[in-house]
């Protein structure tokens, strides 16, 4: 039914922010002062600065994330224009750790728009044939 879908979605975007508060009891408060610091940190990214392909771009974003303002991910997507964006209806602020199954179709769909093919969870292989190791 749509309600036990949706309190099993809420249930893992709650699992997934217990993990990372979990996490950050493990770090050190040298580490997560510099963290921190950085992450507060007023500044601007020139898209130019980086040496990407912008095709080669993909922006995962979560429609229920509230953590980030509109306007940062606004200015993010204004960077890269070009760039694809893949959104995922729920997920919360760690998709990658709530929503494991979809983030990381996302990321399969855009490894193969690079030209990489997942051979197995710890290779890819370019289309030239040379298999790198990604764990």
């Amino acid at each position: 039914s749509t309600q036990s879908t949706g309190n099993q979605t809420e249930t893992e975007i709650t699992n997934s922010i217990d993990f990372v508060v979990e996490q950050l009891e493990t770090v050190s408060t040298e580490d997560l002062t510099s963290r921190l610091t950085l992450n507060c940190t007023i500044g601007t990214v020139v898209a130019t600065s980086l040496s990407l392909d912008p095709s080669k771009i993909t922006i995962i974003d979560c429609i229920d994330d509230m953590v980030l303002p509109d306007r940062v991910k606004d200015e993010v997507c204004k960077l890269f224009p070009n760039g694809r964006q893949a959104l995922l209806k729920t997920g919360g602020n760690f998709p990658y750790l709530s929503r494991p199954d979809e983030f990381n179709l996302h990321i399969e769909v855009h490894l193969r728009n690079c030209q990489y093919e997942i051979v197995n969870r710890n290779d890819i292989v370019t289309t030239a044939g040379e298999t790198r190791e990604i764990f």
